[in-house]
């Protein structure tokens, strides 16, 4: 089955230039390995406005983008032999890490705006009202008869909790490794907390900032290029390739959005 995925990130070449399509590798050559199930036809990037512009009460907000629905629609305008999408999102949005955000709500906040969309073919359209009612029609989120499976149309969620950073962050020894600082002393190296609400912006940001004061550098950094705000998909492709070389494969193999990963993917 021809299945795509949509995550949080750019692909954008323009900033990952020297190392491809880093997003592309990260997911389909060491996520996908990880979760034992075969690569994706293709990866998208996307954002999480994209995802919050399919609420009606988004509509008309002042930077809002085109909603995610619009985006599914172009690409599946642009290849017609896909029959199904997987969208993977962070729980917690960038510009408010610390808020109270629940996984299902925004699961069935997608299905809704899905259903409701304009822009969709009907039969994406319909298939994400079947869905919405199946979810609703609950009494507790884990009431389900089987996972969900990939069928034609379908689009199915993977919400990262809180952000896809708390995979890295889960252990510190784990990222020393990685960026080949184990066992050294670390001018300025952060705090480290495993539950961190904002993984990415005070803990793994700031251990990549380091390298970067390091005499002499690391060689990774010539590397990337760059540092993590402007080469975020490199720098995670790195430590997460890493990571399953090494021996704490397992703080990736046995995480829960990897369990759920392979648990989508086994389904298609």
């Amino acid at each position: 089955m021809n299945v795509v995925l949509f995550v949080e990130g750019s692909n954008d070449l323009r900033l990952n230039g020297r190392n491809g399509d880093s997003l592309t590798r990260l997911w389909n050559d060491h996520l996908c390995g990880a979760a034992g199930i075969q690569p994706f036809s293709a990866v998208y990037g996307i954002s999480k406005q994209q995802l919050v512009g399919m609420n009606p009460r988004a509509a008309g907000l002042s930077g809002m983008a085109p909603g995610f629905d619009v985006e599914l629609a172009r690409r599946l305008s642009a290849d017609q032999s896909v029959e199904a999408a997987v969208v993977a999102w962070d729980l917690h949005p960038k510009w408010n890490p610390t808020g109270t955000y629940c996984r299902w709500s925004e699961t069935l906040m997608l299905y809704r705006g899905l259903a409701a969309s304009t822009a969709l073919p009907s039969e994406w359209a319909a298939a994400a009202q079947i869905r919405l009612n199946e979810l609703s029609a609950r009494g507790l989120p884990s009431d389900r008869p089987s996972p969900p499976s990939l069928e034609r149309n379908t689009v199915l969620p993977l919400c990262m909790e809180h952000m896809f950073e708390s995979l890295l962050a889960s252990s510190e020894a784990a990222v020393r490794r990685a960026l080949g600082v184990d066992g050294l002393t670390v001018k300025d190296w952060p705090s480290w907390r495993v539950h961190e609400h904002d993984p990415a912006r005070r803990l793994v940001e700031p251990a990549i900032e380091c390298l970067f004061r390091m005499r002499p550098k690391p060689r990774l950094v010539s590397h990337v290029g760059g540092g993590f705000v402007t080469h975020k998909n490199d720098w995670n492709e790195l430590i997460v390739r890493e990571v399953l070389s090494g021996p704490d494969s397992a703080r990736i193999v046995d995480h829960p959005f990897i369990k759920r990963l392979g648990e989508i993917g086994a389904r298609r």
